[in-house]
């Protein structure tokens, strides 16, 4: 029902600002006028802080990032929500250090658990396939060892 509060402000449709409305006066009891841009940017503010509660915070004071290079997908703290956030992280789980705050459970949240890679387990793969699920550790001319070695720090 809520979907439209991950939208940025200015892709809002009709509908959305209609629901925008119900949600305002529900939780204000006032309304405002949905002809004037400030007006509903205002209401967006105040029914988004109640109704979009995430554990994730971008560090910055206006950060805005391309969730996968050469695709449209972006995230920011304006729209911000917990399922976004995990689909940024799993493009390189390194971006945790883009995060002002994070659930402690965060690579569960991912799907990876806890769970440290062996030695056995990065030398049982290609190099192709370490430098795509390791991109902050790949640097081009890197040996393999060297590469493992910096994935295993």
């Amino acid at each position: 029902m809520n979907d439209f509060l991950s939208k940025p402000s200015d892709k809002l449709t009709k509908q959305d600002i209609k629901q925008l409305l119900e949600l305002h006066q529900k939780e204000f009891g006032s309304q405002f006028c949905t002809s004037c841009q400030g007006e509903i940017l205002e209401a967006f503010k105040k029914v988004k802080s109640i109704y979009m509660i995430t554990d994730f915070e971008l560090v910055g004071l206006n950060p805005y990032y391309r969730i996968k290079i050469g695709e449209a997908g972006t995230i920011s703290n304006s729209q911000m929500t917990n399922d976004l956030a995990i689909k940024f992280l799993k493009v390189a789980p390194s971006r945790i250090k883009l995060f002002s705050r994070y659930p402690d459970n965060w690579e569960e949240l991912l799907g990876q658990g806890k769970h440290k890679v062996s030695r056995e387990e990065l030398e049982a793969k290609k190099y192709n396939e370490l430098a795509k699920e390791y991109p902050d550790h790949f640097k081009i001319g890197m040996k393999k060892k060297e590469l493992i070695d910096k994935i295993l720090g």
